[in-house]
């Protein structure tokens, strides 16, 4: 029997080995295609990657070698890390392993969490505390007025669907991984800085 990989399989992360098809299986429930994986694969890893710095609870030498760590394809399905993704449920006052693990992961069975050294960053524990209280003052939320033009200014510039193949195909290798690292990054962010903000909120209602 001959063993083919998938072309858009990766190989996982020797730094962050559990991943899981929790969550990022209701996104990508089938196969990934190798042509929406060239276009937007390393386009999510990156807007993960910038979505957790700019909450603050990872940094740059958090994730180890490798181009794809927090999403990859493996056997031709999607899959999302939850080693890393746990550290925000670790550095977060307030918050616990458990919590991101229902929040990011659904209902993957997953294994329980086993703290590893460096997973505690009192550095990255205060950017988060300062994203919390950012977001607790917070009167409005301007990503999402940025989202929504972002969304109409690629909608503007979408050519005929009746146009060329190659006018297509310049449309979207032109600006799709641009607007996708943001629009994926943005709801992130949000997503984590509720997350955070439920997290103080609780925190501060049990402790009083």
């Amino acid at each position: 029997m001959i063993d083919v990989a998938w072309p858009a399989d990766g190989t996982p992360s020797s730094h962050w080995p559990l991943y899981t098809r929790g969550n990022i299986g209701e996104v990508y429930p089938d196969v990934v295609l190798p042509l929406e994986w060239d276009l937007a694969g390393l386009a999510s890893e990156r807007a993960w990657r910038a979505a957790a710095e700019a909450v603050g609870f990872v940094t740059p030498d958090d994730y180890g070698p490798g181009d794809f760590v927090i999403v990859g394809v493996f056997g031709g399905y999607a899959y999302f890390n939850a080693s890393i993704i746990r550290l925000l449920g670790v550095r977060t006052p307030g918050l616990a392993v458990d919590v991101i693990d229902k929040q990011f992961l659904g209902d993957a069975d997953v294994p329980s969490y086993e703290p590893r050294d460096g997973d505690v960053n009192r550095q990255a524990t205060v950017r988060v505390v300062r994203t919390a209280l950012k977001t607790l003052t917070a009167r409005k939320v301007p990503l999402l007025d940025e989202m929504r033009r972002t969304v109409d200014q690629y909608r503007s510039e979408a050519p005929p669907m009746d146009s060329s193949d190659d006018v297509l195909w310049n449309y979207l290798c032109t600006g799709l991984s641009q607007h996708w690292e943001f629009l994926i990054a943005s709801h992130v962010i949000i997503t984590m800085q509720a997350t955070i903000a439920a997290g103080s909120l609780t925190d501060l209602c049990e402790a009083k």
